[in-house]
C-alpha cells in the first residue's frame, strides 16, 4: 500500500523534528545520538529509515559529524 503525499510529508516532518531535537542535545533516557534513537523518536522503524528515508538519515549523520567536529 503506497503512502499518500500527506503521509510522506508528515513522516518527513517527524524525522526532521527528531533530528533537530537530537542534535540540540535532547537525548531520551537510555538513548544515544544515533540512527536507532532517531528512528524511535520519529516513530518509524530503523529499516524504514534506511530504506525509504535514507536521504534524511544521511543528512542527520552529516550534521551530527559536523557538530561533533565543532566540539558540540
Amino acid at each position: 500500500m503506497a503512502m499518500s503525499l500527506q503521509q510522506r510529508d508528515q513522516i518527513e516532518r517527524r524525522i526532521r523534528a527528531a533530528v533537530d531535537r537530537l542534535l540540540a542535545g535532547q537525548i531520551p533516557p537510555g538513548g544515544a545520538c544515533g540512527v536507532n534513537t532517531l528512528a524511535r523518536e520519529a516513530g518509524i522503524s530503523r529499516a524504514s529509515l534506511y530504506r525509504t528515508w535514507g536521504h534524511l538519515k544521511d543528512e542527520f549523520e552529516k550534521r551530527r559529524a559536523a557538530a561533533w567536529a565543532a566540539g558540540q
